[in-house]
C-alpha cells in the first residue's frame, strides 16, 4: 500500500453527461498499476471511481481531471502532500453545486457529489 492515496468517488446527480477532456498528475501515479484513471464519460445519475497514490519515498500525490458538459466545465483537483494539509477543489459551472466529505489523513476516500443548484 502506498504511503498516501487519494481515492475519489464521483457521483453525478445532474442531468448532464460529463465528458473528460483532461486528466493529469503533477505528483504520484494512478492506482491499480495505472488503471484507476477517471472515466472518459460519466453519464447523468452516474458514478466513477478513480485514485492516485504516492510513488517513492517522502512523496505525495497531486492531480486533476476536467470534464466538459452542455452547461460548462466541471473540474476536480486534489493534493495530498507528504508534509502539509490535504486539499480538494471542485469547480462547477453556474447553477450547479458540489459537496464532499472529510479529506484528512494519508488514505483519503472523498465522495464528490455534483448536483443542480
Amino acid at each position: 500500500m502506498a504511503e498516501q492515496t487519494f481515492h475519489i468517488q464521483l457521483r453525478n446527480f445532474t442531468d448532464l453527461e460529463l465528458r473528460r477532456t483532461d486528466f493529469q498528475l503533477a505528483h504520484g501515479v494512478w492506482s491499480a498499476n495505472g488503471n484507476d484513471v477517471p472515466a472518459e464519460i460519466v453519464k447523468p445519475a452516474g458514478r466513477d471511481d478513480f485514485a492516485s497514490e504516492s510513488d517513492g519515498f517522502a512523496t505525495g500525490t497531486q492531480g486533476s481531471v476536467t470534464y466538459n458538459s452542455d452547461a460548462g466545465v466541471f473540474m476536480i483537483s486534489w493534493d495530498i502532500p507528504f508534509i502539509g494539509t490535504n486539499s480538494l477543489l471542485v469547480q462547477t459551472p453556474p447553477g450547479f453545486e458540489k459537496d464532499f466529505g472529510d479529506i484528512s489523513g494519508t488514505q483519503v476516500n472523498a465522495r464528490v457529489l455534483l448536483f443542480d443548484d
